[in-house]
């Protein structure tokens, strides 16, 4: 029996130390993550900024849906700026600024999710109108009313993060 729990001593040990010193640890794992993130951000940014620019620079880009295109543009761009307050939180030592810096980056992250999430329905719910109307398209669907969905989509989610941010303030469980 001495020898028996001997070698499952010794198996054990091994197993141990080669789980923690060769698996990369949560830590380290989530670093990698955030340099990649920040690494496809350089060209998340400067490819929905050059769209923005180009739907409201150019008059014939402007339509209804172009509109939410753009709308989604921006929720895009602001996704691809939560990389670099994540990648700020592994250098931050004080805490009351690691705080402030984590829960923007988890509201701006919620906010762009949602945006995303509601600029991609105005999109396939315009696809649609157009694709089930098409003569009645242009009655229904107009430049003025194109913005006014896509401002009312936003308010919407600012609302929605809003009333997150209120009903989740005394938690303190961060996911940062």
């Amino acid at each position: 029996t001495e020898m028996t729990n001997e070698a499952i001593t010794t198996a054990h040990n091994f197993t141990t130390t080669v789980l923690f010193n060769l698996w990369p640890r949560a830590d380290e794992c989530g670093y990698v993550l955030v340099i990649i993130r920040c690494f496809l951000s350089i060209f998340i940014l400067p490819a929905n900024i050059m769209t923005i620019i180009a739907i409201f620079k150019f008059p014939e880009m402007k339509s209804v849906t172009n509109i939410m295109v753009a709308s989604l543009a921006i929720s895009d761009f602001k996704m691809g700026l939560t990389p670099y307050l994540d990648l700020s939180l592994y250098y931050i030592d004080d805490r009351k600024i690691w705080r402030i810096i984590c829960g923007t980056k988890e509201h701006l992250e919620l906010y762009a999710i949602c945006t995303n999430v509601v600029s991609i329905a105005m999109i396939a719910s315009d696809r649609f109108v157009l694709i089930t109307m098409y003569t009645k398209y242009k009655l229904f669907c107009s430049l003025k009313k194109g913005i006014i969905i896509a401002l009312i989509c936003w308010f919407y989610c600012s609302i929605n993060v809003f009333m997150t941010y209120i009903l989740t303030r005394n938690i303190n469980n961060h996911v940062c």
